[in-house]
């Protein structure tokens, strides 16, 4: 039987079955720039697997690979592996993108988010010529959410196996798809990440949160699904602010 928990405060914690339970989060982008259109995102989390998905694709990590899926085309590319996105850094990095670092600054700030009191941070890019503030995240403890500590341990498997990428792309428009150093430095999950990269404002927020079984085919490539033998696999592109709808895949 399925539990779902909304916004529910630790107190209530004790209701969770013994059994294994995934989580799942959904989150919507809004305030966005004229022209663009949001899109409502699904984060499934059990073990540590994920299955991140928005209208235009779908993310699947396991095994420690990242499957990106075509949902139009039903294709996946070869997944992506951190011995290729080494590879792939490497290429970026020579074509003149990065390399850059990331600053992580704890404001002297909260926001309420839902039922949550969340820590607000800075995230900046610094190269040898400046510092750009790029995102401004609201953060809540692992240790205020239910079954927190295994969403904690598969957002920290896909922060290592993207780990070679950090210095040489953005974050993507996935909430758990951060660099290694904000993920350290803020050590809770994302409830709002706000996009300030191309000189418009864009927000995607955490509207649910909650418990339940998560089926074993969420984490598996669909039966129907070809092999794309066109796309290489890249590490994420830097977000253009093109007024596509966010969420495309590359944008």
């Amino acid at each position: 039987m399925q539990k779902r928990l909304n916004w529910v405060p630790l107190a209530c914690l004790c209701t969770v079955a013994a059994a294994h339970a995934g989580v799942v989060v959904e989150a919507t982008w809004q305030n966005m720039p004229p022209g663009e259109v949001g899109a409502t995102q699904t984060m499934y989390f059990s073990g540590l697997r994920a299955h991140l998905e928005d209208p235009y694709g779908v993310i699947l990590y396991k095994d420690g690979l990242r499957y990106a899926l075509d949902k139009r085309r039903k294709l996946y590319p070869a997944p992506s592996t951190r011995q290729s996105l080494m590879k792939s850094a490497q290429e970026m990095k020579n074509s003149g993108l990065g390399p850059w670092q990331w600053k992580v600054t704890r404001l002297d700030q909260s926001r309420t988010i839902g039922s949550w009191t969340c820590q607000v941070y800075d995230v900046s890019q610094e190269t040898t010529k400046k510092t750009t503030l790029v995102e401004r995240l609201c953060v809540v403890g692992y240790d205020q959410l239910p079954n927190g500590e295994e969403v904690r341990n598969a957002v920290h498997a896909i922060t290592w196996l993207n780990a070679p990428c950090d210095g040489e792309s953005e974050p993507g428009r996935w909430i758990v798809e951060q660099p290694a150093a904000v993920e350290s430095a803020v050590n809770g999950f994302v409830v709002a990440m706000r996009s300030l990269r191309g000189g418009s404002e864009r927000e995607l927020v955490v509207r649910s949160w909650h418990v339940e079984d998560t089926p074993a085919q969420l984490f598996t490539v669909p039966a129907d699904y070809d092999p794309d033998q066109t796309v290489t696999v890249r590490c994420p592109k830097p977000h253009k602010g093109s007024k596509t709808p966010v969420g495309l895949p590359g944008c």
